[in-house]
């Protein structure tokens, strides 16, 4: 039986680590700003006068304390599923000493009822971090190099952050069917390499879909 060498799996494995932290409406900017043509600078007011807007728009927020660190995001979502569980995500990914950061909070609430009280259960609310060297992942999948591979990988899991929030206090404050305001306690000893107590608030836009 052939086996799958490890610089073959190595995208597949960092990518489904990163999964969800690109924001759909983050898009780089391509365009060429050689043109200085007044219909040019027209075009380019209009731009800056969309995203502008864009920016203004309320897209939710999740601020935390992560033991003596303090977290947020400039985005948080909510869904009510068909089983009448409520779950509400949020991430932020940023690139620290070269590497591609990605921390993110998911919450589910069971038997959502709107405004309330509720208690986390055992494995679907989390807290998990990932930092991963794009230019070694690259490099050992370019060269075809098992071994650089096996060392990204293990440096992957190694440095990532997984927090259980089993039993997470969970308050719903606000509903009012475009978002869900909240604030969220959690202590305890739930995970790998994170903190021991999780508290804050967040804004969560309802997704529609």
């Amino acid at each position: 039986m052939a086996i799958t060498r490890l610089h073959r799996l190595l995208p597949a494995l960092v990518t489904l680590a990163l999964a969800g932290g690109c924001d759909k409406d983050d898009k780089s900017d391509t365009s060429d700003k050689s043109d200085t043509s007044d219909k040019s600078d027209k075009s380019d007011k209009s731009d800056e006068g969309q995203e502008a807007a864009k920016q203004d728009e309320d897209k939710g927020h999740v601020k935390l304390q992560l033991g003596e660190r303090a977290w947020s995001t400039q985005r948080a979502s909510a869904q009510l599923k068909d089983n009448g569980h409520l779950r509400i995500t949020a991430s932020q990914s940023q690139k620290i000493n070269g590497k591609t950061q990605r921390e993110a909070l998911t919450l589910l609430v069971r038997d959502y009822k709107g405004p309330g009280s509720y208690t986390t259960d055992k494995v679907n609310s989390n807290f998990t971090g990932v930092a991963v060297d794009m230019e070694a992942v690259e490099k050992a999948a370019a060269e075809q190099d098992d071994e650089a591979s096996k060392k990204v990988v293990n440096d992957l899991l190694g440095k990532s952050t997984v927090v259980l929030l089993q039993d997470a206090k969970v308050e719903i404050t606000k509903a009012d069917g475009d978002f869900v305001d909240g604030t969220l306690e959690w202590s305890g000893i739930g995970g790998v390499n994170g903190p021991r107590s999780i508290s804050g608030s967040f804004h969560a836009q309802l997704r529609k879909d």
